[in-house]
């Protein structure tokens, strides 16, 4: 897509169906990638993934769990030799953070919990 002597930046399209067991399971996504020389020993990457799946079973269509709305993938590369290089790499996709419960039950159950405090200390005095 596009291409320099620091950088580096690429888009690709995917698709696939396959037919298994009477599934019809279809595959699809796109990624963006970029690579950037910072100079002669320091590189990094960066890409990012879309990933939709939905499995077709006796006319009824179903995502499955394989859906990724995103999925990032960063790396810091430093050449130490000519033939010795230290790599760093990191993933973070959608389900790899958990969250128990939305930001307003959070707000919810901290004022219901500071209400409890106060009552409990005019209660104690």
């Amino acid at each position: 897509m596009y291409q320099s002597q620091q950088m580096q930046l690429t888009a690709s399209v995917f698709g696939k169906t396959n037919n298994q067991q009477g599934s019809d399971d279809h595959i699809y996504g796109f990624k963006i990638a970029s690579d950037i020389s910072w100079n002669t020993k320091v590189q990094t990457q960066l890409t990012y993934t879309y990933l939709y799946a939905r499995a077709d079973i006796r006319n009824q269509a179903y995502d499955t769990p394989y859906n990724l709305n995103y999925f990032l993938r960063a790396g810091l590369s430093y050449k130490l030799a000519p033939s010795w290089m230290l790599n760093a790499t990191s993933l973070f996709r959608q389900g790899t953070v958990y969250q128990p419960i939305a930001h307003w039950q959070a707000i919810a159950l901290i004022t219901w919990l500071s209400q409890r405090l106060a009552a409990y200390q005019i209660t104690r005095k």
